[in-house]
């Protein structure tokens, strides 16, 4: 089963950072770049400035899409704990 990167909580969570203008956020799970997008429109609706995203990189389908999260992105953040367990270590020898 594939969640949103985004939850019902995380939006309300992420409403309240942007509405108190932090510096960056971090988003979990991210698999490809609507995840990103969803979150960009958030930001672009509750705030008047360009918040930047940092995309943490825990699932395989992240690293299928990382192109495209890699140009929606402000920085990456490769979660090794999270994206071990999925990935068998085969895949990078």
């Amino acid at each position: 089963m594939s969640l949103p990167a985004l939850t019902e909580k995380d939006v309300k969570d992420a409403v309240f950072a942007i509405e108190q203008q932090v510096d960056w956020i971090a988003l979990s799970f991210v698999r490809h770049k609507e995840d990103l997008l969803a979150l960009k429109k958030l930001i672009k609706k509750h705030s008047s400035f360009d918040i930047p995203i940092i995309s943490k990189i825990e699932k395989p389908q992240a690293l299928e899409n990382i192109d495209e999260i890699i140009d929606h992105s402000n920085g990456l953040m490769v979660a090794r704990g999270d994206l071990g367990v999925e990935v068998p270590a085969k895949a990078f020898l």
